[in-house]
């Protein structure tokens, strides 16, 4: 799992965003999460926000300060999204996971091809049918305009500065582990789920009908030659988030590199896994192998 890098999350643990004063906004300033710019015309009248020392405000995007204007930051904004994909990547892949190897299996169970792709067809309608609210599934999926919003990110800063829900702001910048709206983070949760139990469906029925997918289609088009291949292999080398990837992305990632089905370097990994958690038995033909690629490296890197 790749550590979680961020310069607000927690930043103001503890902190009273009922009951913010004169003095505990000088806090917020030292925090770093407000621009500081001059008045502009329009507010060259207004009043600052705390004229007396115990005029209490609670939090918003937006105060009057010492005759100076205080902005929240963009980039606090950017961080709650980046936050919210990293737990769904760290905690819901593994949901993911199960699932597709459930289909996988369910796949080989089946012998026509008619069957296999029928039960495909299902298992994508079962798990869609999971979906609560599936309004702007399309949006998050392939940025499909719904209701005027023409991204995600779009989306979700009109649902918290758009309606003033400065209250899951201050939840955030304390670390709150669940710092969205119930509704908005439940939906987030069921489309990041969807989406990749989506595209395995239709990877799994492309390959039955000998059809490339989109993936395949754009990855024609980069020509995987050997210069980007090696190049590929320099960027995996030089990466700290390859060691701790699922088996499955790891599959993904080096199909572009071998060009092998993802699932046969995913069984490798597995492999992998199963002798670091000791349930691996010695012997046999992918030990033999293991011990032949480490000779090998030895021999030339000493």
């Amino acid at each position: 799992m790749s550590s979680l890098d961020t310069k607000y999350y927690r930043i103001l643990k503890g902190f009273d965003f009922e009951n913010i004063i004169k003095n505990t906004f000088e806090v917020l300033i030292e925090s770093g999460i407000f621009e500081e710019q001059e008045l502009s015309d329009s507010q060259k009248n207004d009043d600052d926000f705390f004229i007396n020392d115990d005029d209490v405000m609670t939090f918003g995007d937006f105060f009057i300060h010492n005759r100076k204007a205080y902005y929240l930051k963009k980039n606090v904004l950017w961080e709650m999204i980046y936050v919210k994909n990293w737990q769904l990547n760290a905690f819901f892949d593994s949901d993911i996971e199960h699932a597709t190897d459930e289909i996988a299996l369910l796949i080989e169970a089946e012998f026509k091809q008619e069957d296999k792709i029928k039960l495909i067809e299902d298992s994508y309608k079962k798990y869609f049918s999971l979906i609560e609210d599936k309004q702007y599934y399309a949006l998050y999926k392939n940025k499909t305009k719904t209701n005027g919003y023409a991204s995600w990110e779009e989306y979700f800063l009109d649902e918290i500065l758009g309606h003033e829900r400065y209250e899951y702001i201050s939840e955030f910048l304390k670390g709150e582990v669940k710092f969205l709206p119930a509704a908005l983070d439940k939906n987030w949760t069921d489309y990041f789920i969807f989406s990749g139990i989506s595209d395995f469906c239709e990877k799994k029925k492309n390959e039955l009908l000998n059809k490339p997918s989109t993936m395949s289609e754009e990855n024609k088009e980069k020509k995987r030659d050997m210069s980007f291949r090696l190049s590929l292999f320099e960027v995996i080398l030089s990466s700290n988030k390859f060691a701790n990837a699922t088996a499955n992305k790891k599959g993904e990632l080096l199909t572009h590199l071998f060009g092998d089905h993802p699932d046969n370097i995913k069984h490798y990994y597995l492999q992998v896994e199963k002798k670091q958690n000791g349930k691996f038995k010695e012997g046999g033909k992918w030990a033999k192998e293991q011990a032949e690629a480490e000779e090998i490296v030895k021999k030339i890197l000493g």
